[in-house]
Order: C-alpha cells, then structure tokens, then sequence
C-alpha cells in the first residue's frame, strides 16, 4: 500500500499505470499483500490517464467482482478520454494452477521457469504470440484484445480455468510493440540474449 501511495504522488494526467501482481490469493485478495477493496480504492484514485491491472491469484476474479461494486465511479472513463483496464488469472471461486513446468517451446529452461499458467499466457501473448490472433493480421503490434483473447484461450489450454476482463477501455488500445528480428539479431550478437531466448522471440 505505501508503494501505490507513493507511486500516486507522482502520477500525472498523461502517465500509463501498469501493474501484474502475482500471489496466494483468497475471496478477498491476495493472501499476502492488499484486499481487493482496498486495491480497488487505490486505482480509482490514481490520475493516471491509463490504468491496466493483470492479477494473478486463486478466485482473483473477486478483484472484478470488488471493482463492479464501484462501476457508476470508472464506466464512463473511456468517454472522458481515460482507460481502466482489468484483467484475473480466474473467475471467482476458481482456482489459478501453475505452467507447464518448463516452456515447451524452451524445453531447456530451468524447472519452472513456465511460471502460472495465467503469467505464462500473458508473457506469450507480450511478446509476440498474441499478434495477429484475432484478426490473423500480423503487424507487429499487440494491442489490449489481442493481450485478452490469447491469454483467455492459452490459459484455458494450459491451466483449465477462464481470465476474466473489465474496465472501460479501447480494445485496439496498443501495449507492445514485437521486437524486428534484425533487432534481435544484433543483441544476440552482443550476448545480451541467447540463441535460445531468439528462437523463442522469432518463432511464435
């Protein structure tokens, strides 16, 4: 909390906030660290013209259920020029599972190294895997629905549980931008990563 208070002292109008938490998670929150409400209270606070929240907990999707509790404050936002952006690993009462272990298309990587399966999702989608998942149109930006609808579907795939979403925000609202492959070739050749992080970087 006196994080998120400090962060709030210096937010401005044009800052983007973007937050992933990760942790043991209950109906209220998350089992070390912030209740939902108080969570709640915080974003709906901030001055940030773009606020985007990933969590990952068990029953995190209670964090939706706590912010709907509140929707009259941020379901206009979008048409003020603002963003809230919301998304849990699961519904309420559902449980969040770990990755696969290890990445397979990484079978190198430390023992889990995959992460959660929600956290996994994501960084694939990040990274590149989203591009082009819902219109089959690559052009080398992810924007928020691409993020949502990849990270549903490989969470499912890979955990068995279901993302949830809301906010008041622009689907083709862009987050990333995938890295050129002359880009990633030039840090593979300064060692800045390997040829396994480039294989996994180019071969989505």
């Amino acid at each position: 909390m006196n994080v998120i208070a400090d962060l709030k002292t210096k937010m401005t109008k044009d800052d983007m906030y973007v937050q992933y938490s990760s942790g043991h998670g209950y109906g209220g929150g998350l089992a070390i660290g912030i209740e939902y409400n108080d969570l709640r209270d915080q974003i709906l606070s901030m001055s940030a013209q773009e606020i985007i929240v990933f969590n990952m907990s068990c029953e995190s999707g209670s964090m939706i259920d706590s912010f709907d509790e509140k929707r009259a404050i941020w379901q206009d936002w979008l048409k003020k020029g603002r963003t809230l952006f919301l998304m849990s690993s699961s519904q309420s009462g559902e449980n969040s599972q770990t990755g696969p272990g290890t990445d397979p298309q990484e079978p190198n990587g430390p023992d889990g190294s995959a992460g959660s399966a929600f956290g996994h999702s994501l960084w694939k989608a990040l990274i590149g895997h989203a591009d082009g998942f819902v219109d089959g149109v690559k052009d080398g930006f992810i924007s928020l629905d691409e993020i949502v609808q990849f990270t549903i579907w490989k969470t499912k795939q890979v955990g068995g549980h279901t993302p949830v979403v809301a906010g008041s925000y622009q689907p083709g609202l862009i987050m990333n931008k995938v890295p050129s492959k002359e880009y990633l070739k030039s840090l593979l050749e300064t060692g800045d990563i390997s040829y396994e992080e480039f294989d996994e970087l180019t071969n989505y």
